[in-house]
C-alpha cells in the first residue's frame, strides 16, 4: 500500500478535482491519496467526486486555518 500527498491549497474546485483525477489514475487498489485542501466547499466536492468515481473517503479532518485533509482509497 502507497500513499501520496497532493498539496492542493491555493487551487480551485475544478484543477482539485483534475489533480485527484489523475493522482488515482497512477495508484493502485489499496493505496491512499492525502488531499489537502483551503477551498471552501472541499468537503462536499471531494464527496461528490468519489460518490461519481466509486471511490472511498477513509477521513476527513480539519487542520485549522479553513484547511481540511482527507484521505482517499484508490
Amino acid at each position: 500500500m502507497a500513499i501520496k500527498e497532493l498539496d492542493a491549497k491555493g487551487l480551485k474546485t475544478q484543477q482539485l478535482l483534475l489533480n485527484i483525477t489523475f493522482e488515482i489514475s497512477s495508484m493502485q487498489p489499496g493505496d491512499i491519496l492525502k488531499v489537502v485542501s483551503d477551498i471552501a466547499t472541499f468537503e462536499d466536492d471531494v464527496t461528490n467526486w468519489c460518490n461519481k468515481n466509486n471511490k472511498t473517503i477513509k477521513q476527513i479532518e480539519d487542520m485549522g486555518r479553513r484547511v481540511k485533509q482527507c484521505e482517499i482509497l484508490a
